[in-house]
Formats: C-alpha cells, structure tokens, sequence
C-alpha cells in the first residue's frame, strides 16, 4: 500500500528534456486460506474447526449451510479464525464454510466435521438361570457411529465359537450348548468403536431340582378344628414356586383358606375338608 502513488520519467539530453507521468494504484491481495483439515470428534466433546490464513486485516466468516455461525451458548469464535463447538451432538455433523473477506476480495474454504456416537450395548436377559444339558442364549444389541462389532467374554476371555459349545448367530446372539455347572458365571457382551467402549453383563446360575418335604404327613383333626400343613422347601435354585391341590385341583385362597408360600392354612374347618 506504500508504493501507490504518482511516478514520473524525467530524460534529459544535450537536445532539451522531456516528462511523462503515470499513477500506481495498489490493492490488496485476493485472501488465502491456508490450513484446513476435516474433524472427527465423538459425541459431548469440544470440536475445533481451524481457517488458518495469512493475510492481514481480513475477516473471518463461518457459516453450516446458509446459516452465519456466531458467538452463542453453543459456538464460540475466535479472531485467529477458529471455531469451537460446546458439547457436539449428532447434528453438529456436516460441511462448515470459512470464508475470509478483505479489500482485495474473498476466498473460501470448505471442512467436514464428523461426530461419531460412543457404543451402546444391550442384553438380553440380564440374569437367567439354565438346565444343566439344555443350551441357553443370551441376545447383544449395539448401536452406535461408526457401527460397533460386539464380542462376547466369559470370566474375562473372549468366547471362540466351537462347534459342541459355542455358538454366535449374524445377531451377535450367544448359545451355550450342553452347559454344565463350569457354565454358570458372568458373560460380557463388549462393543467397540473409535468413539470408546462399553459391555453389559449377564449373569447364567445352574438351575438345581427342587426338593421338598412335609411336616407331617398324616393329621387327625376334628370338624371345627384350625389346622395348618407346610410344605418346606429344602433346596432348589432359582426358588421353587409352591402349589397346593387337593383331588386333582389347585387349592386357591377365599375365605376360610389362606396359601401362603409353602403353607397352607385352613382357618375354619368345614364341610369343604370332608367331601
């Protein structure tokens, strides 16, 4: 800029001399971006966008499509060109413009910022209990950007599908065939992406037969009379449900009969007993 201004050609010879003049007009330089680079950020991070250039008293514009991005609780923008952006979720995704303006003209200059979602891991049931010999499966659902491959873990190392024990479906659903009591335990289902990593646990118990006794199993009672019959659960895994018949049918509580757990109390004693 400090060379505009009016120049002039003086010659001087023996014969006489002679002027010519010209005027320089300067401008400034049409701008140049010159650092871009796409982002990656996972989702709830802080994302910087960078519009780098070396021109002098430029302006600085960003703007997601025809949208002007400004100075909110959301973005933030810098004299140096660069934009961040607060807790960036999937819609922060997509092209941003940096367009840098000066006298001289405007350049532009396009980034992509990417926001990818950590895993999300699902499974199905999360507590089960299985019959020794009788396969058992657990399901696995991920979601997430870019999409996870979940692996399964068993007491901490990873399942390998084996023909008599193992198998995973195109589902990610994990079968445990012919199981035994080494089976019971805490299977991972483990997801991971570029994003971060996260598993959710099953947990298989064996199931035991139940086995149950009376406490007496004969009682001589009279009509009229309040009598009470427990049946004791002695072992069984989970807890065995306990149900009453009498003749074929299932001894319901009503009025003058109460079953609760595994005892049964008849509090009134009537013709109901004896027929």
């Amino acid at each position: 800029m400090q060379d505009r201004g009016e120049y002039q050609c003086i010659v001087v010879s023996p014969a006489g001399n002679s002027t010519a003049s010209t005027f320089v007009e300067t401008r400034e330089p049409v701008p140049e971006i010159t650092s871009t680079r796409n982002e990656t950020v996972a989702r709830g991070n802080l994302a910087f966008l960078h519009c780098r250039t070396q021109t002098l008293h430029a302006t600085i514009q960003w703007l997601k499509g025809s949208t002007v991005v400004s100075n909110t609780a959301k973005t933030r923008l810098f004299p140096n060109g660069t934009l961040m952006i607060y807790d960036v979720n999937m819609q922060d995704s997509g092209a941003y413009r940096c367009r840098v303006q000066t006298s001289g003209g405007r350049a532009e200059a396009v980034m992509y910022l990417r926001v990818i979602e950590p895993p999300n891991v699902f499974v199905s049931p999360q507590s089960l209990y299985f019959v020794r010999g009788q396969p058992f499966n657990v399901s696995c659902t991920v979601a997430g950007d870019p999409p996870p491959e979940p692996q399964w873990f068993f007491k901490g190392r990873r399942i390998v599908p084996q023909q008599h024990k193992y198998y995973i479906t195109y589902k990610y659903d994990l079968i445990v065939q012919r199981p035994t009591d080494a089976d019971a335990g805490v299977y991972e289902c483990r997801a991971s992406n570029a994003a971060g990593t996260q598993t959710a646990s099953v947990t298989a118990h064996s199931a035991t037969s139940p086995k149950i006794r009376v406490t007496r199993d004969r009682q001589m009672i009279g009509r009229g009379d309040r009598v009470v019959l427990e049946c004791i659960i002695e072992h069984g895994t989970p807890k065995p449900k306990v149900t009453w018949f009498r003749g074929g049918r299932e001894v319901l509580s009503h009025r003058y009969i109460t079953v609760d757990e595994g005892q049964l109390t008849i509090q009134v004693l009537v013709h109901w007993f004896f027929h």
